[in-house]
This record gives structure tokens, C-alpha cells and sequence, in this order.
């Protein structure tokens, strides 16, 4: 019995050695968020990781990837409600270089149990980041720092901004001196006109204005320089030539450079710089402005330049009772009339300057008709009626064979019917007889 005793105590040792092992080898459990993980031991660190059996809830914005121990991307955890329990992030986590992150920013259970990261728990201090290490950077003044960084490790864009390099100015430019350029730029880098003041050399002046001499090497008060500080006003041809349609195309017929009186130069004609086309240009007759029932003026009575950027078609139209109107509409003048005649309307219509005038192919012999012996000097109207321009002769359609009539012997016929139309007693006899 003595002898048993040291066996059977040997054996309950190893059995409850083996079931401490396993038990703290595998403890299967559920999560708060309702995913079946496993927790392993390990006795280096004494740290459990968890790893996730059940589905990724990849689609849900409230979720996030953290990358496990091992590299691979696998652990996503839920985030925090505003109104919600308090996630496992302390404020003893971030230490004195951060802040914990706030609810609906926070996780509420880490990828490592008990032994959170500062990524995941905090956000940094612009206090603690080195804006010394980018160029040309200075650390934001206190007023526009920014309670905490986006995340724990902090950016220069969000703690940084720049200050004035006058090796960085832009071609053209001069930087601005020490009193007047800022201690701190707006961003990070500095933008030019932060920093640098144009000069006119770098300007090209628009249509209707041009540098002179003395402004080209002028420094302006701003980057990039006005046009108003480097270019004067000024009426050149070139404004006239610029293309002014929508679509940009350059006018067929350019205009011309108005003409300049008394005390009037191209330098003090213009309100405003730069010059405007209406200040400095006219139009000419030459663009087609006259309509169908206008015809243009002939040449030598154009004027050379219309009064304004546009003509008019009192300018460049005939419009007034004139032998010139009239043949435009292949008339002639009426009698009665004359430039100075005063018509219903401005310009004057056809009907009130013009007359119809006859001519042999209105009376076709095919039809009954022959051109009078003496056309009219002029019609009633601006277009001529049969009665007026012809007279009627005998024609077999005068005498239809269907009413048992027949055109007479051709010497028995007249020249010319008495009235407008003939009569059948002038042309026809009895089929027969």
C-alpha cells in the first residue's frame, strides 16, 4: 500500500498539469460585438491578440481596419457612440503626448485585450512635432494651432506653416523685404504673393493699353502685378483688329481707328484703362448691313468712317427715293418723286419711289396676248398689270369647237381685239360655215 502511494500521487500531478495546459491553451468566448475569437496565452508577453472568426463587417462606416501582430490585415473594430458605453481607451494610454480620442472616434474594444495602442486610443500634440525638419516651416502661432492632429501622428500641414524664402520668388519678381514680409505665411509652403512683389516687366499689357518706358522697371504693390499699375490707356488699330464676336472668330471687316479733333488724342479719349473698342474704333460701310429692301450706297457716296464702332443704314444704305433705289428692284423712279420726297417710313418702300415698267415677255402670244405698240413710260404700281402692257388678239381658245365655234379666216381677223379680252363676235364664226 506504501509502495502505490508515490505512483498514484505522480499521476494526479501530471493529469492536473495537462488540463492546466489546455485549459489556458484554447478559451473559446464570445466578444462584446457578438464575433467568436480566441484569446492565447502567452507567456513571454502575458497579451492576448484577438483574431476574427466570424464575418468582416467591411461595409459598416463605424468600423475600422487595424493591422494585427503579425502584419496581415484582419482585425476591424466597432467605434464608440456619442450616447454609447465608454470604450477600453483611458486617458493614461496617450501619456503627455497626446489625447484620447472622443466618443464616436474611439474604439470600443482594442485589436490587442487590455494592452491598447496609441494609434488606436489617440490623437497628437502639434506641441511635440518638429516643423523644424521641413524647409522653410515654422510651427503655427498659438491661435491657429489646432487642439489635436487628425490622428495620433500629427502632419506639417496641420502643424506647420511657412515662412518667406527670397531665393523662391518667382521669375520676374523681387522679394519683400524683412520689415514688410510676414513672420508667418498662411500655409505651408508660402504662396508667392505672400512673399514677392511683381514687377511690370513680367506683365503684357492688354488690347487697348500699352507699358511705357518708364513703368517697365517698376515694382508693383502686390504678386502678381495690376494691369492698372504697369499700362496706360491708350487707342491703337490692334484694339480695332481684335476678335470681339462669342465665338472669338476675328471679324471679316476690321474697324478702323476713329479719327481724333480739337483737343482729342489717343491717350486722353478713354475713361478707363484699358481703352474700350467703342471709344477708339468706327465702322465702315463695307460690312453688309443693308437688307433686301435697301441697296448700299454707291461707293462715292459712302462716308470713309460711320460715326460710331457700328454703322447705321442711313449711313451706308440708299433708302430714299433715287434712280439708284428703284433699280435695285429693277423699277423705274416714279415721276413726282425725289430724294427729298417724304415717305410713310424711314427707309422709303419700293411702292412709294418706284414704278412698274413693261416688257414684251409679260404678254405671251400663246396665250392671246401681244405687247401694246407703246408701253407706258410708267405703271400704277411697282409691278405692271397685263392691261396695262399688252393687248388681246384672236386665239383659237377664244372660239371652243365644243360650243360649235371655229376661229375665223385669218383675213377676216383684227390686229388687235377692241378691248382687254376679245370678244367672240371679233374672232369666231359657226363650225362649217
Amino acid at each position: 500500500m506504501m509502495v502505490q502511494a508515490p505512483a498514484v500521487l505522480l499521476r494526479c500531478v501530471v493529469l492536473a498539469a495537462v488540463s492546466e495546459i489546455s485549459f489556458a491553451a484554447f478559451h473559446s468566448q464570445r466578444s462584446p460585438a457578438g464575433t467568436l475569437s480566441a484569446e492565447v496565452s502567452s507567456s513571454a508577453s502575458s497579451l492576448l491578440r484577438r483574431e476574427s472568426l466570424g464575418p468582416e463587417k467591411k461595409d459598416d462606416p463605424t468600423r475600422h481596419d487595424v493591422t494585427t501582430l503579425n502584419g496581415a490585415a484582419g482585425w476591424i473594430g466597432d467605434k464608440t457612440t456619442v450616447n454609447g458605453p465608454a470604450g477600453p481607451c483611458t486617458a493614461d494610454i496617450c501619456g503627455d503626448k497626446g489625447v484620447v480620442r472622443l466618443a464616436g472616434n474611439s474604439p470600443t474594444e482594442c485589436e490587442i485585450l487590455d494592452n491598447c495602442k496609441k494609434e488606436e486610443c489617440c490623437l497628437g500634440f502639434c506641441g511635440g512635432y518638429d516643423c523644424a525638419q521641413h524647409v522653410d516651416s515654422i510651427s503655427k502661432a498659438d491661435g491657429k494651432m489646432p487642439p489635436a492632429c487628425a490622428e495620433y501622428e500629427c502632419t506639417p500641414e496641420q502643424c506647420c506653416t511657412g515662412t518667406c524664402n527670397s531665393d523662391h520668388c518667382p521669375e520676374k519678381s523681387v522679394p519683400l523685404g524683412d520689415d514688410t514680409r510676414p513672420e508667418r505665411c498662411d500655409q505651408q509652403p508660402c504662396k508667392p504673393e505672400e512673399c514677392c512683389r511683381g514687377t511690370c516687366e513680367a506683365v503684357i499689357c492688354p488690347a487697348g493699353s500699352q507699358m511705357s518706358d518708364t513703368l517697365k522697371e517698376k515694382v508693383c504693390m502686390s504678386f502678381p502685378c495690376d494691369h492698372t499699375e504697369c499700362c496706360e490707356p491708350i487707342c491703337q488699330q490692334s484694339l480695332c483688329d481684335a476678335p470681339h464676336a462669342a465665338d472669338g472668330a476675328v471679324p471679316a471687316v476690321p474697324k478702323m481707328l476713329r479719327e481724333f479733333t480739337g483737343d482729342e488724342t489717343a491717350h486722353n479719349v478713354c475713361a478707363g484703362m484699358p481703352c474700350k473698342r467703342e471709344e477708339c474704333c468706327t465702322g465702315t460701310c463695307h460690312e453688309s448691313i443693308c437688307g433686301w429692301n435697301q441697296p448700299a450706297l454707291p461707293p462715292d457716296r459712302q462716308p470713309d468712317q460711320c460715326v460710331g464702332l457700328e454703322c447705321t443704314k442711313n449711313e451706308c444704305c440708299e433708302g430714299r427715293c433715287t434712280k439708284h433705289f428703284c433699280a435695285h428692284f429693277h423699277t423705274n423712279l416714279q415721276d413726282g418723286v425725289s430724294p427729298d420726297t417724304v415717305c410713310a417710313q424711314d427707309p422709303c418702300e419700293p411702292h412709294e419711289c418706284c414704278a412698274g415698267e413693261c416688257v414684251d415677255t409679260q404678254c405671251p402670244s400663246d396665250f392671246g396676248l401681244l405687247a401694246k405698240a407703246t408701253f407706258p413710260q410708267e405703271c400704277q404700281t411697282i409691278n405692271c398689270t397685263t392691261t396695262e402692257c399688252c393687248d388681246s388678239v384672236c386665239h383659237e381658245s377664244v372660239c371652243p369647237h365644243n360650243r360649235g365655234l371655229e376661229l375665223k379666216e385669218a383675213i377676216q381677223l383684227p390686229d388687235r381685239c377692241a378691248a382687254a379680252t376679245c370678244d367672240r363676235t371679233e374672232c369666231c364664226k359657226e363650225l362649217g360655215r
